[in-house]
């Protein structure tokens, strides 16, 4: 049923089959790759072990530089404080009348003033502590974006196999389903006949939710043997073919049965010119005689 030049699909033993096939092919491709990728996966994995350990030492390396700034910060602070307070002329000293206020405005110093101070000269003093530390955390950040690749290269190897099967998959999928659809078409078209069977039978038992049925285009031959089918009821037969007999020499004629009325009604877009003036004389004399 499929025109495609790569699948010859007649029936669902043949879609089942090359389903099977293509999956059989791209399971083993997948297992050839994890195969030939098994060496290569192991080495990275054996790397990102050494690389957490070596990260793992440098981050507490790192932690205990840190550590060991924040005590010598607190004691080289504490002295940097001793040392700008000791002569600093501060307002508590205009307070208690040590000093004047013009001296305080001209030299004196706010307590703001003095932290920032001491913060400045603190850090100027653990400067190569802290740039020490810093140029430390950097390589512990390089050796993470070393450890982030190396993960990326592992979870690549193990995913190549999946994605060859989850790629199969999806097109095993959409091949299927657009198979599927042309036999769902003829599955629709055998629920139809299954149907207008069913329609026929009802006519024939005098029930139906139609009119009635119509048979077109049939030859006179096929026209005769209309009074064969159950459909039409023995009582109508003589009708039938008293009025199948008007049409002699016609090509094609068309019969419908009305359930209803229990009634046919036979005509043709064939006949000949003389029969179609005789069948016009012949009606005519039938009601002139009514």
């Amino acid at each position: 049923m499929s025109k495609d030049s790569e699948w010859k699909i007649d029936s669902v033993p043949d879609l089942t089959k090359r389903i099977l096939e293509i999956w059989d092919k791209k399971e083993k491709e997948a297992l050839a790759l994890q195969a030939e990728q098994k060496e290569k996966l192991e080495a990275e994995i054996k790397l990102e072990s050494t690389i957490k350990t070596h990260l793992k030492n440098m981050q507490s390396i790192a932690s205990n530089m840190e550590e060991d700034y924040l005590k010598l910060e607190v004691k080289v602070i504490a002295e940097k404080r001793k040392e700008t307070e000791k002569g600093a002329l501060r307002a508590e000293d205009v307070k208690s009348g040590k000093i004047s206020m013009a001296k305080f405005l001209s030299q004196g110093k706010t307590e703001s003033i003095i932290a920032e101070e001491v913060m400045r000269e603190g850090v100027a003093e653990l400067e190569n502590g802290l740039r020490a530390i810093h140029a430390k955390n950097k390589e512990v950040l390089q050796t993470e974006l070393s450890l982030s690749e190396c993960q990326h290269k592992i979870r690549a190897f193990i995913l190549g196999p999946a994605r060859i099967l989850a790629m199969t998959f999806k097109d095993l999928a959409e091949i299927s389903g657009r198979e599927t659809g042309l036999f769902e078409q003829d599955l629709s078209s055998s629920r139809e006949a299954v149907e207008q069977i069913k329609g026929k039978l009802h006519l024939t038992e005098g029930k139906s939710l139609t009119p009635g049925y119509r048979w077109d285009s049939l030859t006179l031959e096929e026209a005769y043997k209309i009074q064969f089918n159950p459909i039409i009821p023995i009582e109508l037969v003589p009708k039938l073919k008293s009025e199948l007999q008007k049409f002699e020499g016609a090509e094609t004629v068309s019969i419908a049965y009305f359930l209803k009325s229990k009634d046919i009604d036979v005509s043709s877009f064939t006949m000949p010119k003389d029969l179609e003036r005789r069948k016009f004389n012949d009606e005519q004399r039938t009601k002139a005689k009514s």
